[in-house]
């Protein structure tokens, strides 16, 4: 992003009373980190007032061990030594780090240099990447293995991203029904109709979706390849 663009963004935001934490989230470190530089550092922590609350965070996107390069390591100790929070979310994907130990050598490799592990992602339904597309039993079994061998703080949160939100797998969403088809899972959400209606009194539930015996939504999903 134009560094005057987001200079000009962040100004604007901190002039929103309610809005406390700005969180900026990239591929920068990993890709390109030659533009993390000092004047970058400096220009985020001029938005930031630790003491109002009102920190600027910066979410860190890497999904193998291979892209914690030395240039990028050097740029999260530069982060992290000016008091810029890092914290990381990881796609899942078959291939490449569907693997526990891989995972947990990506894990235990950015926490050395103070990056906070946050969300595992499942993989979306998106064209073009059944072959890196596991499946929900497989991302289960992964995040037990991780459990089992790390502790409480390296764990992931295991999320699956809905039409209608966010579910973390095994915690506030679980698989309730598998369709016949073997590809098609329906998953109880944390969100009940009262959620979105707070926002629009005019929601509906869409057709792919419906309530409980308790009031929670629960969402037809697809698993695994198409």
């Amino acid at each position: 992003m134009d560094r005057r663009r987001l200079g000009h963004l962040l100004t604007g935001l901190r002039r929103v009373p309610h809005i406390q934490v700005i969180r900026i989230a990239c591929r920068s470190l990993v890709t390109d980190p030659r533009g993390v530089d000092q004047g970058l550092v400096d220009l985020l922590r001029v938005h930031q007032d630790l003491r109002a609350g009102r920190p600027v965070e910066v979410a860190l996107h890497c999904n193998h061990p291979d892209e914690i390069s030395a240039p990028t390591i050097d740029k999260l100790v530069l982060l992290r030594e000016q008091g810029i929070h890092v914290y990381n979310q990881t796609v899942l994907l078959k291939g490449i780090n569907l693997d526990a130990q891989v995972m947990l050598q990506l894990l235990r490799g950015l926490r050395a240099y103070g990056v906070e592990t946050y969300h595992l992602y499942f993989g979306g339904p998106v064209q073009g990447m059944d072959h890196q597309r596991p499946t929900l039993e497989a991302a289960l079994a992964l995040k037990t293995a991780i459990r089992r061998q790390a502790t409480g703080r390296l764990n992931p949160h295991l999320i699956v991203t809905t039409r209608l939100g966010k579910v973390e797998l095994g915690v506030d969403g679980w698989i309730v029904e598998r369709e016949s088809d073997g590809r098609h899972v329906w998953l109880r959400t944390p969100y009940t109709l009262q959620t979105f209606q707070q926002v629009d009194p005019e929601f509906e539930l869409p057709a792919d979706a419906r309530l409980d015996g308790h009031g929670q939504v629960i969402i037809r999903y697809q698993d695994g390849p198409q």
